[in-house]
């Protein structure tokens, strides 16, 4: 089959076609590079075609846009210097052209209309008084020659007009040259916010405005559509779905719904505290957690190098956290004359401590220590002559004394961490970046450290990985077992093997502190089986793993069936694979989904998981310990529940009891857990501290569960504030695990609460409620029981729908007798 040629001809056909049955104004986008023609031989001809139409009526409009003024803020209108094809250029050389004004989103213009289109505001890109929103609005009709009707900046305007949220207004400032003068110009234009990593996909739109495209039958590369028809179509898929007309979508839309729980908050202030500079841990600190996509705002900041003590003292700082990095050098070393140099140790080292106790002397900072590290070797000797002992007992004396008289404050907490082997850096690093910048940290030691602080006031901020889902094959083991067979594995003996089998035990040991396993491979079941079974270097049994999907089924799809199973959400677990391909498909499918990257070299895996900012096991609730029994009882649960045909006869057996707690000092860690994980069943998604849930409120319940598949755990956060003058009560934040619905729990606690507030006079409760897009589950609760809606939900304590309790819930009041404001140790 022949393919048909043409020439300058069939160009000017085509448009003349379009021309002919075109609205009065053409906006045409241009890519002649494109064509199959030598558009250089026909510009002539072009120039004339479009001078005809502008003649008989019509008004031409041409791109020159100008992106670079975003960059050096210049806009020299004296110059031909489009940077959307040359078409511009060529019709600017025309005496009947005219250039518009706006410094990026300029017009070459022929026609009746010009003069009006010239006058159109340059304060907008795409906004109201914009030519491109003149054009908008008007009897268009947009016209490609040879370009892709992906680069339609009309689409930009429906973005707007839509108001879609991963754009936002942005202003533009600089100068614009003509007629040799110079003059101050500014417009605002909605642009792509890159944190979010955005990538328009316009095909979608392209294909719904499919059948309203006219394509020319002389010259298909010339294409056409009214208007009328892109604004009807795009409006209405835009206010169906505003991110139709993007990449990723579910990834974005996550990241949203972080941006808006970060507006919600105030932002978290984290400071550091020490001799040395510590502005490049800082630095670091700061663009890791930033790059954590958690769903808080951060601010990290170092005091001048020198001026860190006055600088809280003078500021009177009331930072979130405060970061403590000390060398022992810097600490031991300030006084020389001393009878007794253990004695001096001591008196050194409490003029530390009570420098610390300073910095969390208020009660809302969580003072994070750093206990001392191994000093470098000129340091060493320094030390051990100053105080007579030999350095690892004074390294052990010093940090002994630092947790004896620190470890009675609860809101100081000591990080205890030794450099891993690979983290090190080469000797003298450090000592020739201290006499440089008095930093004496290398590159790799300040990585380092900034994971373990991300990973400290992630896990202090309950958003640490619960749930760990690994692949098999070259990650728990080398080699596939599938084609290598169980005896050709790489497990245990020497390296790789070692590797694998020390990053086993890692595994096993994190699930005995909380974080339960998970497996997501494609293999086959029975093989896999054996494999545990049967390879005498296996450290893991399968048994260990709470959630097992070994299929041929995509990845995303069984970690989505395992997070609905299990009842936690994507944000709580974290995935290991060998694969980039598989990690990067988790990436975007499974949104919120922590991707950990172990590398390459088994025997690093077991120090690059545990460096994860997400892999917190240090501050252990009872319910973290029995993580991995809970998930596996809520899978037993659901599968019992299946299985009986008649949900009272299920309920009944089911055997629910609630017991009701005082917030202490044993259970505070797991309502903070709870507050920050929890989403669907929560009140208001507001998050709170740990200082915060023990001072912001008068009364602060913890509710515990317990049925015949569950053994009991804490499950629930009940906030109140009380007026006692007006009998109200108000109900700050109610929320509950996930794992507790469906079981008749939260009607039996709105039932309990409001017939026990009754009982202390209290007339009304006022129940809050913020809405986000996944706890319309509470507003239903709410309604059921007769709330109305007036900026916060009401019910009246009297209300008929308290009446109607769960003969199968049993409620078991553990408070002690004192109603009103606690004492929360």
């Amino acid at each position: 089959m022949s393919i048909k040629k043409f020439n300058e001809t069939d160009v000017i056909s085509g448009l003349n076609r379009i021309f002919s049955h075109s609205e009065s104004i053409v906006l045409i986008h241009s890519a002649l590079n494109r064509l199959p023609v030598r558009m250089e031989q026909c510009k002539t001809q072009l120039l004339n075609c479009l001078s005809s139409w502008s003649s008989q009526g019509k008004t031409i409009l041409i791109p020159t846009f100008t992106f670079e003024f975003t960059k050096t803020g210049i806009f020299n209108k004296d110059i031909k210097n489009a940077e959307v094809g040359v078409l511009g250029n060529w019709v600017l050389d025309l005496d009947i052209s005219s250039r518009t004004s706006h410094p990026i989103y300029s017009f070459a213009v022929l026609g009746p209309l010009k003069e009006q289109i010239l006058t159109c505001d340059t304060h907008e890109c795409f906004g109201v008084g914009s030519a491109l929103n003149y054009i908008f609005e008007s009897r268009v009709t947009i016209l490609m020659l040879g370009a892709g009707w992906e680069s339609c900046t009309l689409f930009h305007c429906l973005e707007e007009k839509a108001e879609v949220p991963y754009r936002y207004m942005k202003t533009f400032e600089g100068e614009i040259i003509k007629g040799g003068s110079k003059e101050e110009i500014s417009t605002r234009m909605f642009v792509r916010d890159e944190t979010l990593g955005v990538k328009n996909k316009f095909s979608v739109l392209i294909d719904n405005l499919e059948d309203n495209i006219f394509k020319s039958p002389e010259f298909p590369y010339c294409q056409s559509i009214n208007g009328s028809s892109l604004k009807e179509i795009g409006t209405r898929m835009f206010s169906e779905d505003p991110l139709c007309c993007i990449e990723d979508q579910q990834r974005v839309s996550w990241l949203l719904d972080i941006k808006r729980e970060r507006a919600k908050h105030e932002t978290i202030r984290v400071f550091f505290y020490g001799s040395d500079n510590n502005e490049f841990i800082s630095k670091n600190l700061d663009e890791l957690l930033s790059s954590c996509n958690l769903p808080r705002d951060f601010q990290v900041e170092c005091p001048p190098y020198g001026q860190q003590k006055s600088f809280f003292l003078k500021n009177k700082l009331i930072p979130n956290y405060v970061i403590v990095v000390e060398r022992l050098h810097s600490v031991v070393s300030k006084i020389k004359d001393f009878d007794n140099k253990e004695e001096k140790l001591f008196f050194l080292l409490q003029l530390f401590i009570e420098e610390i106790e300073m910095l969390a002397s208020n009660k809302s900072t969580t003072v994070m220590v750093h206990a001392f590290m191994p000093p470098t070797m000129s340091e060493s000797i320094e030390i051990e002559v100053n105080i007579g002992i030999n350095i690892a007992t004074i390294i052990s004396k010093a940090n002994n004394f630092l947790n004896e008289q620190l470890c009675k404050y609860e809101n100081i907490r000591i990080i205890y961490s030794e450099s891993s082997s690979f983290s090190i850096d080469r000797p003298g690093v450090g000592e020739r970046l201290y006499q440089l910048s008095k930093n004496p940290y290398g590159p790799r030691q300040i990585s380092f450290f900034s994971r373990i602080y991300a990973k400290k006031i992630i896990q202090h901020l309950g958003l640490s990985v619960r749930l760990l889902i690994c692949d098999l094959d070259n990650t728990i083991w080398g080699g596939i077992v599938g084609e290598d067979d169980i005896s050709g594995i790489q497990l245990g003996g020497d390296a790789p093997g070692s590797g694998y089998k020390k990053f086993q035990l890692t595994l096993k040991l994190l699930s005995k502190k909380g974080i339960a396993l998970g497996i997501c491979s494609k293999n086959d079941e029975a093989t896999v089986a054996e494999t545990f079974k049967s390879h005498a270097e296996m450290v893991l049994e399968l048994k260990d793993f709470t959630a097992k999907r070994i299929n041929w089924v995509d990845k995303s799809s069984n970690i989505s069936d395992i997070a609905n199973e299990i009842g936690i959400s994507f944000s709580s677990i974290g995935f290991i694979d060998d694969n980039p391909i598989e990690n990067e498909r988790v990436r975007n499918q499974c949104p919120g989904v922590r991707v950990i990257d172990i590398g390459t070299d088994p025997a690093l895996f077991s120090d690059r998981l545990l460096e994860s900012p997400f892999i917190g096991h240090d501050i252990l609730s009872p319910e973290d310990l029995k993580r991995s029994d809970n998930y596996r009882a809520r899978s037993n649960y659901l599968s019992s529940r299946r299985q009986t045909e008649s949900l009272d006869q299920f309920l009944r057996d089911l055997n629910v009891k609630i017991f009701i707690q005082d917030l202490t000092k044993y259970n505070k860690s797991r309502a903070v857990q709870l507050i920050n994980k929890t989403n669907q069943f929560n009140s208001t998604c507001v998050r709170y501290s740990e200082y915060q849930i023990s001072n912001d409120f008068d009364e602060v319940l913890i509710v515990g569960a317990s049925d015949k598949f569950h053994e009991r755990e804490n499950i629930g956060v009940i906030a109140i504030k009380f007026n006692k003058e007006l009998g109200e009560s108000q109900v700050k934040l109610f929320l509950l695990s996930c794992r507790a619905l469906g079981k008749g729990i939260e009607n039996e606690l709105m039932i309990w609460l409001s017939k026990n507030q009754k009982k202390i006079g209290i007339r009304k409760i006022r129940w809050d409620f913020l809405e986000n897009p996944r706890n319309n589950i509470v507003r239903e609760l709410y309604q059921s029981f007769g709330c109305e809606e007036n900026n916060q939900f009401l019910i009246n304590t009297s209300s008929e729908f308290l009446n109607s309790e769960n003969q199968f819930i049993s409620v078991f009041d553990e408070r002690s007798n004192f109603i009103g404001k606690r004492d929360y140790v």
